[in-house]
């Protein structure tokens, strides 16, 4: 299960890179060569640009990248260490369950009002549920990430 999480984070954030690149250089071409610019890329992009955020933050914490301060941890003694650590994880999954909570709440609203984007006419929910699902991802990658501090160090 975990190596299939893995992989489909990795991957997911790599298609949604390419298909980013491909439109931004297609914009681009079509603007220089055929003096026409494709009005729905920038739509295209922020939704892409908001799952690559969520699921990057979850390979980052996969990584032991995520942003921490090694600088406390390295002085304090090992049993102060293991409580920072467990105090950090509990706060980190806390703040994410806020997003995953608010994410919810934004979601529900944009199905309930039948919101969609200006240009493509998509429905809201579509990059909205980017936070919940990368949220999800986040917390896995948490959990995951204390446990190995906890017992690798």
């Amino acid at each position: 299960m975990i190596k299939i999480l893995n992989k489909m984070e990795e991957y997911l954030v790599a298609l949604c890179l390419a298909i980013m690149i491909v439109l931004n250089f297609g914009n681009v071409l079509s603007r220089y060569v055929f003096k026409s610019s494709w009005s729905f890329t920038e739509e295209m992009q922020l939704i892409l640009f908001i799952w690559v955020i969520m699921l990057a933050s979850a390979i980052a914490y996969k990584r032991l990248e995520h942003l921490g301060l090694p600088l406390i941890l390295d002085v304090v003694p090992k049993t102060i260490k293991k409580s920072l650590i467990i105090f950090a994880g509990l706060v980190s999954v806390f703040l994410i369950a806020l997003l995953f909570i608010s994410g919810v709440e934004m979601i529900t609203e944009q199905i309930k009002f039948q919101q969609t984007t200006s240009v493509l006419g998509l429905p809201e929910w579509v990059a909205g549920i980017s936070i919940p699902l990368g949220s999800i991802f986040i917390v896995i990658r948490v959990v995951q990430s204390t446990i190995h501090q906890l017992f690798n160090d």
